[in-house]
């Protein structure tokens, strides 16, 4: 996947919107959109022990130093977590 540059903004705004695509086409999500979907926002909020309404992009980002420095971390952290959750 291809996002134009490394930012866990536009990353959530990419998926944000390949999400609202599927929808106005009225393609379902597969299960494993679904799962993933459901799951992250509940995992980052565990991973980083905080009760926020804040999405899970600008979670991560209050615990790093950028936008980039955000992407790497969660690339590393919810790639080692996702085979425990099944997503």
């Amino acid at each position: 996947m291809y996002i134009g540059k490394p930012s866990i903004t536009i990353l959530r705004h990419f998926l944000v919107g390949y999400q609202f695509a599927r929808s106005e086409l009225d393609l379902k999500l597969t299960k494993e959109d679904t799962d993933f979907y459901e799951n992250l926002q509940p995992w980052i909020q565990r991973h980083f022990d905080v009760r926020t309404s804040n999405s899970w992009a600008n979670i991560i980002l209050r615990f790093t130093r950028d936008d980039k420095d955000a992407l790497n971390g969660f690339s590393r952290d919810w790639m080692s977590v996702s085979s425990v959750i099944k997503v």
